[in-house]
Parts: structure tokens; sequence; C-alpha cells
């Protein structure tokens, strides 16, 4: 059995500017792909092809 323990912080940052553009912080056993589709829905909102 694996145990995990913390947070794990998922970030957005503009490429040109370097400013956050969204955070999440989740714990440590969550898994990151899903955090991650889960985290680009509102960034990208609407914008097929992106």
């Amino acid at each position: 059995m694996v145990s995990w323990f913390g947070f794990t912080l998922h970030l957005a940052v503009d490429a040109q500017y370097e400013l956050p553009i969204a955070y999440r912080v989740t714990p440590a056993a969550a898994a990151e792909v899903v955090e991650g589709v889960t985290g680009a829905q509102p960034i990208l909102g609407g914008r097929p092809g992106v």
C-alpha cells in the first residue's frame, strides 16, 4: 500500500509576462491527468483547437 501526504500546486502561467493565470491546490494523492484536464477547462473556455 502506498501512502501520500502533502499537497500539489497546479499553476497556469502566462508565457509572455510570466504572471499566474489560475491555480489549484490539491491533495498529493490526486491524479495529475484528471487535475490537468479539469483545471484547463476554465482557462481555455470555448476555444476549440487550443
